[in-house]
């Protein structure tokens, strides 16, 4: 489920294209992030309107991107290319000790033997199309988010 939820943000916010960036044209700036936690997740997006677009149409372009994952599941080229990326990202912590020693901790209690990468690349070479499909429908569905629409302080820029 993590892998998947994980997967799903980055086909989301972390490509260069990505469905945010180019199915939500009234935003001017579009991320998505997937943390998980000790039983528990948390997934955000985040997208800032282009000037003039109010909050309410951004807000209602991302719903559609999002109803439209219920019957379009990722194609197998995001999901191969968000898996790479993941992947890359967590060679490259590997490099610094202290995100070295923060990977092992997180992955020390499932690891049933293997080395700590193997595990974590074993977990996302399995996700699929569906799972990633799923995952939007289980847990972005409408009735289960909280929006919070905000403007910085002395009013939009």
């Amino acid at each position: 489920l993590d892998a998947a939820a994980e997967v799903l943000a980055v086909i989301l916010g972390g490509l260069r294209t990505n469905r945010l960036r180019t199915r939500v044209p009234e935003a001017r700036a579009v991320d998505a992030f997937h943390e998980a936690f000790l039983g528990a997740s948390v997934f955000r997006i985040v997208a800032e309107p282009r000037e003039g677009i109010a909050l309410d149409d951004l807000a209602a372009s991302v719903d559609g991107m999002l109803d439209a994952l219920a019957t379009e599941p990722p194609s197998d080229a995001e999901l191969d290319a968000a898996v790479r990326l993941i992947l890359r990202d967590r060679v490259k912590a590997l490099q610094n000790a202290y995100s070295e020693a923060m990977f092992v901790l997180d992955v020390l209690p499932h690891l049933g033997g293997k080395k700590p990468f193997e595990w974590e690349q074993a977990r996302f070479l399995v996700v699929k199309p569906a799972d990633v499909q799923e995952v939007a429908r289980t847990y972005l569905r409408k009735d289960r988010r909280v929006v919070i629409h905000s403007t910085p302080k002395g009013g939009p820029r």
